[in-house]
């Protein structure tokens, strides 16, 4: 997750950068997060991000007209708006806000708000990849499966696979059920890809097949009648 803190108060901004490093930390998710002291610097960067926490009272452009700036250039980013003036709340919704933040921000509002996020992002049907020096944008339905290299992932799709130091902790969550099912140790699968399963493997339409981890058969076999719609 791309996650960037712009706070102009830089005691402010540090606590909320180890609150996010701890949090996706726990929940295995791989992260890069950048911090600002000013809209202005923020803008000039042009990351490409998930994610941004903004304070409202900034010095020269205040976090408004920074977020409805960064609005035009990346429309689905979600802006978490911080400050210390509860009055700023109807405001910071009326700019599309994900999330409202009053200062001091506790670690556990922090948890909170990413757990939403990934939630949230997780609906929106596609996941980020970061493979090598490029990240690209994968949609659920283009995903097989994932497979764990220890290091990190391989995110297979139809003839192509991507390298990515991603956990499969990682993408659980992610990737919810039953669209996805984590089948063994190694591996999660896509649903929609399973064309077969029999008492060891599961099939998949790219004429792979897949151990299912013995523990997880039977749950393997529950969450594939019920992707289907079968009772």
């Amino acid at each position: 997750m791309n996650v960037a803190i712009c706070e102009n108060e830089k005691l402010f901004c540090d606590a909320i950068k180890e609150y996010c490093r701890t949090v996706l930390f726990d929940m295995g998710v791989s992260c890069e997060i950048s911090t600002y002291l000013s809209g202005m610097e923020f803008l000039a960067s042009k990351d490409m991000l998930d994610m941004l926490f903004l304070d409202i009272e900034m010095q020269g452009e205040d976090g408004f007209e920074t977020a409805k700036e960064v609005y035009e250039q990346e429309p689905d980013i979600l802006i978490v708006f911080v400050t210390a003036r509860q009055e700023k709340v109807k405001q910071a919704f009326r700019v599309r806000a994900f999330r409202f933040l009053e200062k001091p921000v506790l670690q556990e509002e922090i948890r909170e708000t990413l757990l939403a996020a990934a939630h949230h992002m997780s609906k929106r049907g596609a996941v980020l990849v970061r493979d090598g020096g490029a990240e690209i944008k994968l949609r659920h339905k283009d995903i097989l499966y994932i497979e764990s290299l220890g290091c990190g992932c391989a995110v297979h799709g139809n003839n192509t696979h991507y390298l990515t130091g991603n956990t499969l902790k990682y993408y659980l969550e992610y990737l919810h059920l039953p669209d996805f099912f984590q089948v063994s140790r190694t591996h999660i699968v896509s649903m929609e890809h399973v064309v077969k399963l029999d008492e060891q493997y599961i099939y998949l339409d790219s004429d792979e097949r897949i151990t299912v981890s013995r523990r997880l058969r039977k749950k393997c076999r529950t969450v594939y009648k019920e992707y289907l719609g079968i009772k």
